[in-house]
This record gives structure tokens, C-alpha cells and sequence, in this order.
């Protein structure tokens, strides 16, 4: 995991000091998310506020990297459990851009999305649980893969869509692991 993280890191510098066109956007993402587990699900809703940096990786092909943070608040309410979350989410995506008319730009992605998890709590039957102590049993930093479309208008305003899931475990335990399954929406502004 440290050697991913260190790997991710480099190429951003890397990327960072070659880049030719540069952009920035704010966005407000929504999640409707998952905990799946072998036998069953946690849903759940992540609500995002976010900045983008784009950069352009070579002059004759659209084709960019966009870095990112975002700060995300997650609840969700199943089965007399409820579930409040904290994090921030850092995402690495490899963009082309497509131009479809002067005005309007189709822009698929894949890429990474790094999660560190700042305050968790479960709530059930009036107890509080922390999620990130030993009784919790959840992890701080999640990694994961996402793809998408963004879609632009006048290179100024966008909206978008993407699926993703986690490579690791939330948490480990007697009735299994969970990983994170987000469908995202996006809408945002370039600046």
C-alpha cells in the first residue's frame, strides 16, 4: 500500500512539471453508496464539495490529468443502524477530452480515488460506536478505482457521472469484509 501511495504521489509531481494546458474546477458530487458485504448492505449517501486541477499532458491530443480534493460527509440509516462519516477524497484520473461541437465536450476518465476517513460513528440502540477504534474495526485510508463522463458546455460549466468501488476492505470482520460501491454525480465550474 505505501509503495501505491508513493507511486501515485511521483506521478503527480511528474505530471505536474510537464503539463501544458491548466484548469480549475469546483464541484458538488452526489453518492449514493454502498457497504457490500458477502451476505448483505449497508446503503448510504455521500454528499461532496471539491476542487480539480486539469492538466493537459500533450499539445496534440486532448488528453489531461486531473488531481483533486474533495471533503465528503456520508449517513445513512438500515435496519436500526445509523452510520455518519467524515472524509477526504483524492482523485487522479487520466481525461480526454472530445470536442462534439464548439460548445460541447464529452469527457470520459478512469483513474484512482484515495479516501482517508477523518470521524466515523456508529449508532445503534442508543450506543455509539467510534468506526476507526478496535471496536469499530474500520480502516482510515481506502483505495479504489472509478470511470466516468463529464460533459461540458462553453468549456465553462459541467456535469457528470461515474461508478466506482474500492480495492481494499473498510473492515474485516466475523461476517466478512465490506468494500465501497458510489455511483457519483458531479456538477461543477471551471475557472
Amino acid at each position: 500500500m505505501k509503495k501505491i501511495k508513493f507511486l501515485a504521489v511521483a506521478a503527480m509531481l511528474a505530471i505536474s512539471t510537464g503539463a501544458f494546458a491548466q484548469s480549475n474546477s469546483v464541484y458538488f458530487q452526489w453518492s449514493p453508496s454502498e457497504f457490500k458485504m458477502d451476505h448483505s448492505k449497508f446503503n448510504f449517501t455521500g454528499l461532496s464539495l471539491g476542487y480539480n486541477r486539469t492538466f493537459g499532458i500533450t499539445e496534440s491530443v486532448p488528453l489531461s490529468v486531473e488531481v483533486g480534493g474533495a471533503l465528503q460527509y456520508s449517513f445513512g440509516k438500515e435496519d436500526g443502524t445509523k452510520m455518519n462519516m467524515f472524509s477526504i477524497k483524492i482523485p487522479v484520473n487520466l481525461t480526454y477530452d472530445w470536442d462534439v461541437t464548439e460548445r460541447f465536450t464529452i469527457a470520459p476518465f478512469a483513474g484512482l480515488m484515495g479516501r482517508f476517513n477523518i470521524w466515523g460513528q456508529w449508532k445503534y440502540g442508543g450506543e455509539s460506536t467510534n468506526m476507526f477504534s478496535d471496536d469499530g474495526g474500520c480502516k482510515r485510508f481506502q483505495l479504489g478505482w472509478q470511470a466516468g463522463a463529464n460533459f461540458k458546455l462553453d468549456k465553462k460549466y459541467y456535469v457528470g457521472c461515474s461508478y466506482g468501488t474500492d480495492f481494499t476492505n473498510f473492515w474485516k470482520g466475523h461476517h466478512g469484509g465490506a468494500k465501497v460501491h458510489a455511483i457519483n454525480v458531479t456538477a461543477g465550474m471551471y475557472f
